[in-house]
């Protein structure tokens, strides 16, 4: 049975969950109360099933210091990831990677950039189940009027990291 071990990591925005495989992270999420889709430790849960998971705050340290280094520094192609998903998230997921710190990008742009010009819908929900947050930047797209749109975690987060990333909204 596969293994992914879990552990909690205090950042400037709040507590997050963060979990690997033998493969690379394959989680990050945030324990927040107002996610309609319940926390990021019950979403972990459900995402993978038929697994054995191991709680170690050691290594949910050691895995947060990494992936909160590696946002600040914009260098997420430096971090191990396990992704999982279908061959449209992956690709949507990879046009995100593209998207530099400090700047936004809308649903349009992304659909266009996959080559998919009339599947902003579709991209967007893509968007919404990046299982790695922060490192996969979905928080840096918006709607193409400039309206900070939904993040998984809460509007209020993805404000404060676009802030961090010096984007105002």
């Amino acid at each position: 049975m596969e293994k992914i071990i879990y552990g909690y990591y205090d950042s400037e925005f709040g507590q997050m969950i963060i979990a690997q495989t033998d493969i690379g992270i394959c989680w990050i999420g945030f324990m927040v109360d107002n996610c309609a889709k319940g926390d990021g430790l019950s979403l972990l849960y459900k995402r993978f099933s038929n697994v054995e998971f191991m709680r170690s705050d050691t290594v949910g340290k050691s895995l947060g210091e990494t992936v909160i280094n590696a946002w600040r520094a914009d260098m997420p192609f430096g971090v191990n990831l396990d992704l999982r998903g279908t061959d449209f998230q992956k690709q949507v997921w990879k046009s995100l990677l593209n998207i530099d710190k400090g700047s936004t990008s809308s649903y349009a742009e992304i659909a266009e950039d996959i080559g998919r010009p009339k599947s902003h819908r579709a991209v967007g929900t893509a968007i919404g189940q990046n299982p790695v947050s922060l490192i996969v930047p979905c928080h840096r797209v918006i709607q193409k009027n400039g309206v900070i749109g939904n993040y998984l975690w809460g509007k209020e987060i993805k404000r404060q990291i676009l802030k961090e990333e010096g984007v105002y909204l």
